[in-house]
């Protein structure tokens, strides 16, 4: 009977063994956690892709010419599509990421013909 009773207890202890040092690796990164809603560590890697650069160069220069007002719809899918390229740029995921380029380009010369159209 008392056999019995350290059995369960011999299994909680051999799982603590086992995964504590599995869980203690989880505070030994030194990155800091993105904030609630802020994205995550592929966003904030830095830019090493050109073509990404010059997009992200492309859609803050469609923000500064009032892109909020007269594209908004399509500005808020081109910065969730550019996250989206960010991640997989960081996760080593090229060709993923070119297919996504291409359709940012094609999303940011829509809203580069919204803008023409309404300031004219």
């Amino acid at each position: 009977m008392l056999l019995a009773v350290f059995k369960p207890l011999r299994f909680i202890c051999l799982a603590a063994l086992v995964l504590a040092p599995a869980l203690s690796g989880c505070a030994i990164f030194d990155r800091r956690w993105p904030e609630a809603g802020g994205g995550g560590f592929g966003e904030f890697q830095e830019l090493t892709d050109p073509r990404a650069m010059a997009l992200e160069e492309r859609l803050a220069g469609l923000v500064a010419r009032d892109a909020k007002r007269f594209a908004a719809a399509e500005l808020d899918e081109a910065s969730l599509l550019f996250i989206r390229i960010k991640r997989e740029l960081a996760a080593d995921h090229p060709e993923d990421a070119e297919v996504n380029m291409d359709r940012l380009d094609a999303l940011a010369d829509r809203m580069e013909k919204r803008l023409i159209k309404a300031r004219k």
